[in-house]
């Protein structure tokens, strides 16, 4: 398989060494040019590219297009949770993410991203296990029967212009915020006091009342 890995710190130099000694194709990315040329001279077997994974440019070359897994382990969760959001988008069918804000937990469920570990579980051994787990495609089924994700999209005519996310929660009744999009860039988290401007797209996630079967 080929596994790309965003964060090459400890947790992703040693699961890299891992997916490496069991065969897999190994690409790592992180933002940190020293950082970047020691884990190449160290793991000749990897592929190793500075950028961020919260960029397509950056995904692309590191050849996001034929994939398998990705795994995002960095220090940050939100580089974490939208280098995975974008992974998933761009087609990937696995996606790994690594977080510890309960908010960015749940916000990781909603879309979908449900292999998830937090720092307590976040070595090589583990995250090793989820790759070669449960598919993601089943996780996906669940979300996918119980969870509707909405839409809003803010223009002139949109009665929710200038309005605060909270007073759309208000107006909609049960349902939870999961990803803002701003000027063209996610926004997470979400400040509920935000306004809503021209342009935005709002999603968010309410439970099904009558599930599919």
């Amino acid at each position: 398989m080929k596994i790309i890995i965003f964060g090459g710190g400890g947790v992703g130099e040693s699961t890299a060494k891992l997916l490496i000694r069991h065969g897999h194709h190994v690409v790592i990315i992180d933002r940190d040019k020293e950082v970047c040329e020691r884990l190449a001279s160290d793991l000749p077997e990897a592929d190793v590219l500075v950028g961020q994974a919260t960029s397509p440019v950056v995904l692309k070359r590191a050849g996001i297009s034929n994939a398998d897994v990705f795994v995002a382990v960095t220090g940050s969760d939100e580089a974490n949770v939208m280098s995975a959001i974008l992974a998933k988008t761009m087609g990937v069918k696995k996606v790994i993410v690594r977080v510890k804000d309960p908010t960015y937990v749940e916000i990781c469920k909603l879309l979908g991203l449900n292999e998830i570990v937090n720092p307590s579980e976040s070595t090589a051994i583990r995250i090793d296990a989820k790759i070669r787990g449960l598919k993601l495609a089943e996780a996906l089924e669940m979300i996918e029967k119980y969870i509707d994700i909405e839409e809003i999209a803010v223009d002139e005519r949109c009665k929710y212009i200038y309005c605060s996310i909270e007073d759309v929660l208000r107006d909609l009744g049960p349902a939870y915020p999961i990803l803002l999009v701003h000027n063209g860039k996610p926004k997470i988290p979400i400040d509920p006091y935000t306004k809503l401007e021209p342009g935005d797209t709002l999603l968010i996630a309410r439970k099904r009342t009558k599930f599919l079967v």
